[in-house]
């Protein structure tokens, strides 16, 4: 290494670097959105319901690989450590993982405007509607508790990355109360 080297400082590289916590806020925000939105299929109409279904089911597949390491390592010492805090939060996203495939597959196999005429019998339709309504109003309670499990997560991301409120920033801003005593 020369002189002239060693009195140059190595510039970091400018390559693109994925903020996972940002992009897992706006992914659950984009999830919880489209979630509302498909529980009142009347307000979509058939088509878009279906079609944000499907989107759902990607964004959903996309959500779970991003939360593949914790969901692997919560797997793996599940039945080491019988009293670790994610056991509860574990429970719930597998509930809500089958329960989310069952609303997805059944959807599928009872879709009218996709073009996919499976040929399901009659019976069987009628079956996997009754499942799909079944798990639809599940998954309300699931998610519900999902939401409420991630509340504080949810909350300081959104002001961090939304509202661009840093911690302890949020009481700084706050005008102070001053007290006047009339005479």
């Amino acid at each position: 290494m020369t002189a002239v080297q060693a009195a140059v400082p190595k510039q970091k590289s400018k390559v693109f670097k994925l903020n996972t916590t940002k992009l897992n806020l706006f992914l659950d925000i984009g999830l919880a959105l489209a979630f509302v939105v498909e529980l009142e299929r009347h307000f979509t109409g058939l088509r878009n319901h279906e079609l944000i279904g499907l989107g759902m089911g990607i964004a959903l597949i996309v959500h779970f690989v991003l939360h593949w390491k914790w969901s692997w390592g919560i797997t793996k010492s599940f039945f080491r450590n019988l009293f670790h805090t994610s056991r509860l939060s574990y429970i719930l996203n597998i509930l809500l993982l089958v329960d989310m495939g069952v609303i997805i597959v059944t959807g599928i196999l009872i879709s009218e405007t996709l073009g996919l005429n499976l040929g399901i019998s009659r019976r069987s339709e009628q079956t996997f509607k009754s499942l799909h309504v079944l798990g639809s109003n599940f998954s309300l309670m699931l998610v519900g508790l999902h939401v409420a499990i991630h509340w504080k997560w949810i909350l300081s991301n959104t002001k961090k990355y939304i509202f661009r409120i840093k911690s302890g920033q949020a009481k700084a801003a706050q005008p102070a109360f001053i007290a006047v005593k009339e005479v």
